[in-house]
């Protein structure tokens, strides 16, 4: 699973690329019930921002944000 630090644009740049599956980098612990951010690997490369919550019946739900970028570009998302 992700470790609980703040996301920045290194780490997720320098994030393995797993052999299959996903790797979920979280950004630090909001606390309980607050939802986090997330950036997901691919197996494939590809870099996405996730924002992930629970509902009230413990549902967890993971919302695409959008495709991560080193720098500011059309269409992608970047931290700041």
């Amino acid at each position: 699973m992700a470790r609980l630090r703040q996301l920045t644009v290194e780490a997720i740049a320098r994030a393995r690329t797993p052999a299959k599956g996903m790797k979920w980098l979280a950004d630090a612990d909001a606390g309980r019930g607050a939802g986090r951010l997330y950036a997901r690997v691919s197996a494939s490369g590809v870099r996405d921002f996730y924002f992930r919550y629970s509902t009230a019946v413990g549902e967890r739900v993971a919302l695409p944000l959008g495709e991560f970028a080193r720098e500011s570009t059309p269409g992608r998302l970047t931290l700041v």
